[in-house]
C-alpha cells in the first residue's frame, strides 16, 4: 500500500449519504441543481445562396431568345460559414429524479460577398426581378450580404427513467419558443445601380420531448453523453422583397405570409469529464439544430421572379458544430 487513495471509486449510497459534506460524487442517475453556459461555434447548412455571374456578353433583354451570354468567372456566392454562438441555463433539481430548467440560445451568421469584372465582361443578377431588367443591367459590380439567425428560449421538466451504478437516463419534456430570421441585400452598379433587400422571419412555439443521457467510466471522472429533442413549433412564416434602382425608385415590392407548424430536432452526443464530487463537468460535442418545413431564401427569391407562389415553403436549414459544456452542480 503506497499510501494514495483510488483516483476515483464510487461510495456506497446509503440514507445518511449528504453530498454537501461527501467527498465523494453522488450517483451519477441522481438530478442535481446546476447552471451552465455552452459556448457553440456553428454554421448555417442549406442556406447558401447565388447572386451574381459574370457572363462574357451583354446581358439579353427580356423576351429575347438568345443567348445571354456564357459565364466566364466564379458565381457571386454567399455560403455561411462557422461562427461563434452561446446557450446558457440552469436545472433546479426538486429532487433526486425530478427537475426542472430554462435555457436560452442565440446564433447569428454574416457573410458578405463581392464582385468586379473588366470592361468588355459583365455582371449578371441571379436575384433581382427579370420584369425590369434594362440597358442598365450590364453591370460592372455587385455586392451582397447574407444574414441567417435564430434564437431559442427552452423551458422543460426532467424526470429519470433509469438509472445504475454508472449510468443515467431522462425523459424531458417541454415548451419551445424558436425564432429564424434570413435576410438578404444585394447591389448592382455600373453608372447608376439597382438594390435589393428581402427577408424571410419564421416566429412560433410549441411542445417537445426527448431523452438525455451519460455513461461513465467505472472508477473514472470520465462520461460519454447524447440527447435528443424533437419540438413542434407553431407559428407564421413572413416574407418580403423589396427593389430600387437609382433611376425607377421602387421597382418591385411584394409581402408574403403563411401559418405553419415547423418542426425542430436537436441531437448532439460528445465525452466529458466530472470533478470530484461532481461538482464542475466539462464537455465537449457535436450537435445539430434542424429546422424542418420552412422557407429558404433562394426559394422565395426564386418565388417572386417567376410570380409563383403555390406550394411556397417545406424547406430545412441546419445548423451543426461544436459545444463546448461547462456546467456548476450544487
Amino acid at each position: 500500500d503506497d499510501g494514495m487513495a483510488p483516483a476515483y471509486e464510487m461510495p456506497d449510497y446509503g440514507e445518511d449519504y449528504d453530498y454537501g459534506q461527501s467527498r465523494y460524487p453522488p450517483p451519477p442517475w441522481a438530478h442535481r441543481s446546476n447552471v451552465y453556459f455552452d459556448y457553440l461555434y456553428l454554421r448555417a447548412l442549406n442556406a447558401q445562396l447565388a447572386y451574381a455571374t459574370p457572363v462574357d456578353g451583354p446581358v439579353t433583354p427580356p423576351g429575347n431568345p438568345a443567348n445571354p451570354g456564357n459565364q466566364v468567372a466564379q458565381l457571386g456566392m454567399l455560403d455561411p460559414e462557422f461562427q461563434s454562438a452561446f446557450r446558457l441555463g440552469f436545472w433546479w433539481a426538486r429532487d433526486d429524479s425530478t427537475s426542472w430548467g430554462l435555457s436560452y440560445t442565440r446564433f447569428e451568421s454574416h457573410v458578405n460577398s463581392s464582385i468586379d469584372v473588366q470592361p468588355g465582361v459583365f455582371i449578371q443578377s441571379l436575384v433581382t426581378h427579370p420584369g425590369v431588367q434594362n440597358a442598365e443591367d450590364n453591370w460592372q459590380r455587385a455586392s451582397a450580404r447574407l444574414d441567417t439567425d435564430y434564437e431559442l428560449l427552452d423551458a422543460d421538466a426532467r424526470w429519470l427513467l433509469a438509472g445504475g451504478d454508472n449510468f443515467g437516463l431522462n425523459l424531458i419534456s417541454g415548451l419551445r419558443f424558436g425564432r429564424l430570421q434570413q435576410d438578404f441585400h444585394s447591389a448592382f452598379e455600373i453608372n447608376g445601380w439597382r438594390r435589393l433587400g428581402t427577408g424571410a422571419h419564421f416566429d412560433g412555439g410549441g411542445l417537445r420531448l426527448g431523452l438525455d443521457g451519460a455513461r461513465y467510466v467505472t472508477n473514472s471522472g470520465l462520461m460519454v453523453y447524447g440527447r435528443g429533442i424533437v419540438s413542434l413549433l407553431a407559428g407564421r412564416i413572413s416574407a418580403s422583397y423589396v427593389q430600387t434602382s437609382a433611376f425607377s425608385g421602387t421597382e418591385v415590392n411584394t409581402y408574403w405570409k403563411a401559418s405553419r407548424i415547423v418542426p425542430t430536432v436537436d441531437p448532439e452526443a460528445g465525452i466529458g469529464r466530472r470533478s470530484r464530487p461532481d461538482r464542475l463537468r466539462l464537455s465537449l460535442g457535436y450537435t445539430y439544430t434542424t429546422w424542418f418545413n420552412t422557407l429558404a431564401m433562394d426559394e422565395w427569391i426564386d418565388a417572386v421572379n417567376a410570380n409563383s407562389f403555390a406550394g411556397l415553403g417545406g424547406d430545412s436549414i441546419t445548423f451543426d458544430g461544436l459545444v463546448a459544456h461547462g456546467e456548476w452542480r450544487f
